[in-house]
């Protein structure tokens, strides 16, 4: 039986995400446009349970020449064949999280995984 999984990222499923992996639930989000008026409509999907690495549940914050400026609320990362787009919600520890951005980690240009970066909403 041959595997569709890359090298890298099984590597990523059978070490990481089996030691340390934790279930959250997400929710996709589409997001329609008003023609007329431009408003964004969010409308929710139904929700699945994923299992990801979860790092900093604490506020991450940066400085810059304004000052301390917030980064991030948590941070995931997910296996490369998990879907995840920017608005989807994520559940974890009883709070809800919107999707800032979702960020491509290449291990030798092979996709290993992704990274999540979350707002409290």
């Amino acid at each position: 039986m041959t595997s569709t999984t890359p090298p890298v990222s099984a590597d990523f499923i059978s070490g990481p995400i089996a030691d340390l992996g934790v279930s959250v639930t997400r929710t996709p989000v589409t997001t329609t446009l008003d023609n007329i008026t431009g408003q964004k409509t969010y409308t929710d999907g139904a929700p699945e349970s994923i299992t990801v690495i979860w790092n900093n549940p604490n506020k991450e914050y940066t400085v810059t020449i304004e000052g301390q400026v917030k980064s991030a609320d948590g941070v995931m990362f997910v296996k490369s064949t998990q879907t995840i787009n920017k608005q989807d919600k994520i559940l974890f520890d009883s709070e809800t999280y919107r999707v800032f951005s979702v960020d491509r980690r290449n291990m030798d240009t092979i996709l290993g995984y992704l990274k999540v970066i979350l707002f409290l909403i």
